[in-house]
């Protein structure tokens, strides 16, 4: 950190005209100690300024090209990029973010990338294939981490991610951030990929999704963060590797508030499971022996019924017979106490018979 400190304040000198600088250095004796450890920084190996340069945000690292000859391309070389744009800024500094983009990737040596952030507009206006092309670039330099947190404010165009992404055997981490359709190619593998995050995105139906989480054959982390399932009836979660599952449900369904997708989870090294929402949807989980840490918290939401909640609590509780850390909010503790309920009806019901048990359902409540 002193180090960038360090940078930091050089930048800021540098960028003071030559002659003002030197007489203020001069004056305030700094020119020795400036020049002293400039020279000590620049004796550093590569490997170790490039690391130093990674704790700089993007444009600051940019600007240490003017500190000597042997920091002009320096910053051509570093392992993550990260670009993030203020959404309220004005179309001219919008433009000037997306050519600040494209010049960075353009003059970007053809080493690896280990992180490659992107957080933008896709343009309502202009071409959306300059944002596929900076993803492009990315995979291009077999990128390790790849976040992209897309806006589709006001966009009312086509826009599916490049194929190439799809077939990554770079990617050890993805993360998908955006309220918009995930049109999937007919074909996905990832052999390399870890850990997958995906939030807020628009599945459009039952195969594609399937087959997007059985080409991860080396998943070990999925997090389902407010996705909209309402295109799809079944979904299949099922990974030889998965460790740590968390899925969040989003409450805001609007018409399509009555839907139910059945989500069928099945892992043999799955070990933590976290679930947040109110039950929209139908959650079974087998064939996990090494469950032993889930976390549940089932908040009130005015889209399902009490005994809707309880019964789908109660087949997501059935496939938690081998924790041994549950961790459960105090409305879910109150939706139990339903599922006491209807395993007493449905106790009932098949000693005596009974067909139509939900029907006493209120008088036990």
């Amino acid at each position: 950190m002193l180090v960038c400190m360090f940078l930091r304040e050089t930048i800021v000198i540098m960028d003071i005209s030559f002659p003002m600088r030197k007489a203020k250095e001069l004056k305030l004796g700094l020119d020795q100690n400036f020049g002293e450890g400039k020279s000590r920084i620049c004796s550093l190996p590569d490997s170790i300024l490039h690391h130093i340069l990674s704790f700089l945000d993007l444009k600051e690292a940019v600007r240490t090209s003017v500190l000597s000859k042997r920091w002009e391309f320096l910053w051509t070389s570093v392992s993550k990029l990260e670009f993030k744009e203020d959404l309220k800024q004005s179309d001219e500094k919008r433009e000037e973010f997306m050519d600040f983009v494209e010049r960075a990737l353009l003059l970007h040596d053809s080493s690896t990338l280990h992180t490659f952030s992107l957080t933008c507009k896709v343009p309502s206006n202009g071409p959306v294939s300059r944002v596929k092309s900076w993803i492009h670039a990315a995979l291009g330099h077999k990128v390790q981490n790849m976040v992209l947190n897309l806006h589709f404010d006001n966009f009312h165009g086509s826009f599916m991610l490049p194929r190439h992404l799809f077939v990554s055997e770079s990617l050890n981490e993805l993360k998908l951030d955006f309220f918009y359709d995930l049109k999937l190619p007919s074909f996905v593998s990832f052999p390399s990929l870890k850990s997958l995050s995906l939030s807020k995105v628009i599945f459009m139906d039952d195969n594609s999704v399937n087959q997007l989480f059985s080409s991860c054959l080396n998943l070990v982390k999925l997090d389902l963060i407010q996705c909209k399932w309402y295109n799809l009836k079944h979904v299949y979660v099922s990974a030889p590797m998965l460790e740590h599952l968390k899925i969040s449900e989003s409450d805001d369904y609007e018409d399509t508030q009555h839907h139910c997708c059945k989500f069928m989870i099945s892992g043999p090294r799955l070990k933590v499971f976290h679930y947040v929402g109110e039950l929209t949807n139908e959650y079974c989980i087998s064939e996990a022996p090494l469950l032993v840490d889930a976390h549940i918290d089932v908040y009130s939401g005015s889209s399902r019924t009490e005994r809707e909640a309880a019964d789908r609590a109660h087949k997501l509780f059935e496939g938690l017979a081998t924790v041994k850390d549950l961790c459960v909010s105090s409305f879910t503790l109150e939706v139990c106490s339903h599922i006491f309920v209807l395993l007493f009806l449905s106790l009932v019901s098949t000693l005596f018979g009974l067909s139509n048990y939900y029907l006493c359902y209120e008088a036990f409540i």
